[in-house]
């Protein structure tokens, strides 16, 4: 039913509310579903922070559900949790971890490194200059070969 809700809760004035409600349930599969909802919905903050907790649990049925859940919502700000899942003790974990990392792979989404920034005197100018393209070789194309048969006649 939660699924059904997470489709049309922007419709439904009430439908926010109670998504946000079921990112406090015990069950691992009603928070997930609820966190998916609320982020396609535009509330990221509240669903990452939860799915975040969820792929921390002691309970390997919450990280199993966390694990499926940050692979339908490929966002870089999960890579670091489902990365940590990829490592877990239990199979189920690691299988839906590795298949949410293959998810955020199709989608494009590649985990954030800090880029190490440098400084330069303001009294130093630095001229950044491309070098030109070396040239390509030229591209031979062999001459096409072929046979000549009774029934067909010449076949390349």
């Amino acid at each position: 039913m939660l699924e059904a809700l997470a489709g049309i809760a922007s419709e439904l004035p009430w439908g926010r509310e109670r998504l946000l409600e079921s990112l406090q349930d015990p069950d691992g599969r009603v928070c997930a579903n609820a966190a998916i909802g609320l982020y396609r919905m535009g509330a990221q903050v509240p669903a990452l922070a939860r799915l975040t907790e969820m792929a921390g649990s002691k309970n390997p049925a919450i990280r199993c559900s966390a694990a499926w859940a940050i692979g339908q919502i490929p966002n870089e700000k999960l890579f670091d949790a489902l990365n940590r899942l990829r490592a877990d003790s239990e199979s189920r974990v690691k299988w839906h971890a590795l298949r949410s990392l293959a998810n955020f792979n199709r989608a494009g989404v590649k985990p954030t490194q800090a880029v190490p920034s440098v400084e330069v005197p303001e009294e130093t100018s630095v001229e950044l200059t491309t070098a030109p393209e070396p040239p390509r070789p030229p591209v031979h194309i062999p001459e096409a070969r072929g046979f000549t048969t009774r029934t067909f006649g010449r076949l390349i």
